[in-house]
């Protein structure tokens, strides 16, 4: 996802109470009310956070009757569903956002395939107390897969850790224009060249010498196929 994403969501989640209220929409859809007395702030405070997280659609709001002898109230709920994945290493920092596939994607991935089918039978279930012992065995099943996926991706980290080490120590011996090491890294980083701050003059004088150096492959860099 573009950066800017990344960007929005990080200030999202910077902010405790917006946390908090994405946690308690995450158990069950909640009211300004309800929110405003379990986080302990006023109700004015809460409408800004859930302005702010409907706005950029992490959530949305739906009308349903109260529990009581009231009129109909606002609920809010979750409305999309992705994780964002941070590493922070030597020679690397990487923020992305992933969207969780959907369910007919799912089914292709190999090593969820069992557990798809458990799901898919625990589904059906209908008594109370074997929905809730299976969904323990099976959410138990499935954080055991997330650390072993943990490991998978620290491992990755290191590999990726250890190219970019490489890749950036001959990028400081070959050249010492800073805005050819500047795009160099970003071509390493899979970043848009247009989205760097580069005088567009200054960006083509560094483009062309990297091009005669043999550093880059035109056609492999969408912005000089483009230009050219």
């Amino acid at each position: 996802m573009p950066s800017r994403d990344v960007d929005l969501l990080l200030d999202i989640l910077g902010n405790e109470t917006r946390r908090k209220i994405l946690k308690l929409i995450a158990e069950e859809p909640r009211y300004v009310l309800q929110l405003a007395k379990e986080l302990e702030v006023s109700q004015q405070a809460v409408l800004k956070h859930l302005d702010l997280l409907q706005q950029h659609g992490f959530i949305s709001m739906f009308l349903a009757e109260s529990e009581f002898a009231a009129p109909q109230r606002k609920y809010y709920e979750l409305a999309k569903s992705l994780y964002l994945n941070v590493g922070i290493a030597k020679k690397m920092i990487r923020f992305s956002i992933d969207k969780v596939p959907h369910k007919k994607r799912a089914s292709k991935i190999s090593a969820v395939k069992d557990l798809k089918a458990k799901v898919r039978a625990f589904e059906k279930q209908s008594k109370p107390e074997k929905v809730l012992r299976i969904s323990e065995e099976i959410l138990k099943e499935i954080d055991a897969k997330f650390e072993e996926f943990k490991k998978i991706e620290a491992s990755l980290m290191l590999l990726k850790q250890r190219t970019l080490k490489k890749a950036k120590r001959m990028i400081r011996n070959v050249t010492n224009n800073p805005v050819e090491r500047k795009i160099l890294y970003s071509i390493l980083d899979g970043k848009i060249l247009s989205e760097l701050n580069i005088d567009k003059k200054d960006l083509g004088m560094a483009l062309e010498a990297l091009k005669q150096k043999g550093l880059i492959d035109p056609n492999r860099i969408p912005i000089l196929a483009r230009n050219e």
